[in-house]
């Protein structure tokens, strides 16, 4: 005790703080992984078929929770092309035909187009009968999640192996 109060002193703490601050690293990294994954995975599944262009893929964003260590990935397209990523995610519904030109140049990338079936043909088509979604989101959601169980795996062997020296 002093004149000012109470001096608390832990010998070995400074020990301690070096073998959790070599411990703590491994954590840092896997949520940060886990996210960079997901959005790769998201944009790989957002290109299902070899003409596409990978334009909507390069649109799907990556923002990281605050901090040292970031507790939360959101992996999400940009405001630009939110509709067109729900509509390639979950499909379209009979309904509305799409834009003509835009269908156009998406069905002759894709072999859709010839002298029978024009641009305007197929978006009739599409309004009647609907398409597919791809559920790119819902893919490297279940990819992810092997990616983590592996990410948390690597973690703990790094943890074991510093706690131990």
């Amino acid at each position: 005790m002093t004149g000012s109060g109470i001096v608390v002193t832990v010998e070995g703490l400074d020990q301690l703080t070096r073998k959790l601050r070599g411990v703590t690293e491994p954590i840092g990294g896997i949520v940060r992984e886990a996210g960079i994954f997901a959005r790769e995975k998201t944009a790989t599944y957002a290109k299902p078929h070899a003409a596409d262009t990978g334009a909507l893929g390069q649109k799907i964003t990556l923002k990281l929770g605050a901090g040292v260590v970031p507790l939360e990935a959101t992996i999400a397209p940009n405001r630009a092309v939110a509709g067109l990523a729900w509509k390639v995610e979950v499909g379209q519904g009979p309904g509305k035909a799409p834009p003509t030109k835009a269908i156009g140049r998406w069905g002759k990338r894709h072999g859709y187009l010839s002298r029978t079936i024009t641009p305007w043909i197929l978006a009739q088509k599409i309004a009647r009968e609907g398409t597919r979604g791809v559920h790119m989101f819902e893919h490297a959601a279940k990819d992810t999640e092997a990616k983590v169980k592996e990410l948390i795996g690597n973690a703990v062997r790094t943890i074991e192996r510093k706690w131990g020296s």
